[in-house]
C-alpha cells in the first residue's frame, strides 16, 4: 500500500473561467484576466522534475487553477505524466469540460486508480446556465470510469433559499448528499467565513449536510497554530507557470524554485513554530494528512467519501499520514529553522539561547571537515552565523556583498581588488567583506544566506571558486 510522501498544491496559471460565483476567492480579488499563461517549462521537462526519486516518495499533486483548471490545453498530457511517475494526481474542476472528462475515462486502469476528481458544485451557476444535467452526467461518467471523486459545495448565502433543491438533485443523481466546505473572505486579513449570518445560525443550516469536512473546518476555523509545521517540506505549493514553491495552499514567502536545475536536489525550508497566518483555513486538506504530526486528526479519506466515491486504492492512499514516511525533524533542527524564521521576521531572540545550536553546527560542520567559511551575503542572516560561529573552531574568512560599487576601470583599482582581502586581514578588520571583483581566498565552505534563489548564487560562485556551498536553513540536515 502506497504511503504519502508529500503534498504538492499545483497553482494551474489559468485565470478565466467559464462560471462567474460570487464566492469564488479567486474572483474576489478580480485577479480573472481571460488568460491561460504558457508554461515556461513543458511538459516533459515538469515529468523529470517531479519523479518519485526526487521528491522522495510517492506524493499527492493536486491539480487547482485560478479558474477552471480543465481549460489548460496540456492538462491531460501533464495528468497522464504524473500518474506514470507513480504519484497520485487530484484536479479540482466545475466539471463542465466534457470533453477533457471524457479523455480521463479512457485512462489506463492503472492510471485511473491513482486520479481522483473533485467535483466543485456550484449550485446557482448550474440553475442559471442550465447545465445541471450535463454536470451530474459527467460525475456518472467518472464514476462509471472507476475514478474516485467527490462533489463539494462551497457554502455561501445566496444558496440558502435552494438547499431543498440541492439536496433533491444530489439524492436524485449521486444517491447521497455533496460535502459542503465553508466559503472565505480573502478581502479582509485572516479570511473569515463569507456570511452575513450569525455563525450559529450559519452553521445550523449548513451542518445539515452532514459533511464530515465542514464539520471538521469548525472545529479548526479562526484557530490559530502555533505548533511545529511542516508546510515548506511536507508540503509545498508549486507555481506551474515556472515552477516557484512557497510554504502552503495559502501561498506565503516563496522558498525556491523546483524547475530550474533538475539535477539539484528540492531544497525545502519549513515553516515551523512560525506559521505567518491567522488560521489554517485548508485545515480540511493539510491537517488531516498530518503536516503538523502531534494533532491528533481524522484522515483526509473521512473528509472526502461517501459510499463508494473512493476506489480501493485512492481509499487506502487518502488514509495515510506524512509521518509514515518522513522523519520529524531533530530539536536542533526545529531550534535552527525557527530561529531563522524569527531572524527573517525581525522578531527579538536572544542569541545566547542558542549556545546548543551552535555547538551543534559546529560538530555538523567538523564532520565535513568544514573548518573555514565564506558568508554569501552580508545581511540580518550572515550577522547572526558571525555571532553564533565566533567562540567556536569554525572561523569566518569574509562576507560576500551581493551589490557592489568598486569597478574594474583602472590598473590601480584592479591591484586593490587582487590585495583587499591580504590588506584588510593585516589592517585586523573584525568582517572582512569582499565584492564579486575581488579575489577570494580558499574556505572549505561558502554559506549562502539567500535561500529564495539559492541556485543562482550558487551558480554564480561556480564561475568565480570551486569552494563548497551550503544553504543556510541546511546547516542542520537532520
Amino acid at each position: 500500500m502506497d504511503k504519502i510522501k508529500r503534498v504538492i498544491n499545483c497553482v494551474v496559471p489559468v485565470k478565466v473561467c467559464n462560471f462567474k460565483c460570487h464566492y469564488c476567492y479567486v474572483g474576489q480579488n478580480n485577479v480573472f484576466n481571460g488568460k491561460i499563461e504558457k508554461l515556461k517549462y513543458d511538459n516533459a521537462h515538469i515529468q523529470k522534475a517531479l519523479t518519485k526519486e526526487r521528491l522522495g516518495g510517492t506524493c499527492l499533486i493536486n491539480l487547482c487553477a485560478e479558474g477552471e483548471t480543465l481549460l489548460a490545453p496540456y492538462l491531460i498530457d501533464l495528468v497522464k505524466r504524473l500518474l506514470n511517475n507513480g504519484h497520485y494526481v487530484a484536479i479540482v474542476t466545475n466539471g463542465l469540460i466534457t470533453n477533457k472528462i471524457e479523455e480521463l475515462c479512457k485512462f489506463t486502469i492503472k492510471q485511473k486508480s491513482k486520479l481522483f476528481i473533485k467535483f466543485s458544485y456550484h449550485f446557482l451557476e448550474l440553475k442559471k446556465l442550465n447545465l445541471t444535467k450535463n454536470f451530474f452526467d459527467n460525475i456518472k461518467k467518472i464514476q462509471n470510469s472507476n475514478i474516485s471523486f467527490t462533489v463539494e459545495l462551497t457554502v455561501n448565502d445566496e444558496s440558502i433559499p435552494f438547499i431543498d433543491d440541492i439536496k433533491k438533485d444530489s439524492l436524485e443523481n449521486l444517491n447521497f448528499l455533496p460535502h459542503v466546505i465553508e466559503s472565505r473572505n480573502t478581502t479582509v486579513d485572516n479570511f473569515p467565513r463569507l456570511t452575513k449570518l450569525d455563525e450559529k445560525e450559519h452553521l445550523k443550516i449548513w451542518q445539515s449536510f452532514d459533511s464530515n469536512l465542514i464539520n471538521f473546518q469548525t472545529k479548526e476555523w479562526m484557530k490559530k497554530r502555533c505548533e511545529f509545521c511542516y508546510g515548506g517540506d511536507w508540503v509545498l505549493n508549486l507555481y506551474l507557470l515556472n515552477g516557484d514553491i512557497s510554504i502552503c495552499n495559502g501561498g506565503g514567502p516563496k522558498i525556491g524554485n523546483i524547475f530550474e536545475d533538475i539535477n539539484e536536489p528540492i531544497h525545502t525550508y519549513a515553516i515551523g513554530n512560525n506559521c505567518p497566518f491567522g488560521h489554517c483555513f485548508a485545515a480540511h486538506f493539510l491537517l488531516t494528512f498530518g503536516v503538523i504530526p502531534e494533532l491528533n486528526t481524522p484522515t483526509y479519506e473521512n473528509m472526502r467519501e461517501r459510499e463508494n466515491w473512493l476506489q480501493k486504492e485512492m481509499k487506502e492512499f487518502y488514509s495515510s499520514k506524512l509521518i509514515e514516511s518522513n522523519k520529524e525533524y531533530s530539536d536542533d533542527k526545529k531550534l535552527l529553522i525557527n530561529t531563522l524564521r524569527s531572524i527573517e521576521e525581525n522578531n527579538d531572540f536572544d542569541i545566547s539561547e542558542c549556545d546548543n545550536l551552535s555547538k551543534k553546527i559546529e560538530e555538523n560542520l567538523l564532520q565535513q571537515n568544514i573548518k573555514t567559511i565564506a558568508i554569501y551575503n552580508d545581511d540580518k542572516f550572515s550577522k547572526w552565523l558571525c555571532e553564533l560561529l565566533s567562540n567556536t573552531q569554525i572561523k569566518v574568512k569574509y562576507l560576500y556583498v551581493l551589490d557592489s560599487n568598486y569597478g574594474l576601470d583602472s590598473i590601480t583599482n584592479k591591484f586593490k581588488h587582487h590585495y583587499r582581502y591580504l590588506y584588510k586581514k593585516i589592517k585586523q578588520n573584525k568582517d572582512i567583506i569582499l565584492d564579486k571583483n575581488d579575489t577570494w581566498p580558499h574556505v572549505d565552505s561558502i554559506m549562502i544566506t539567500e535561500y529564495v534563489d539559492y541556485l543562482k548564487h550558487k551558480e554564480l560562485i561556480k564561475k568565480k571558486t570551486n569552494d563548497k556551498t551550503i544553504l543556510i536553513t541546511e546547516l542542520i540536515s537532520k
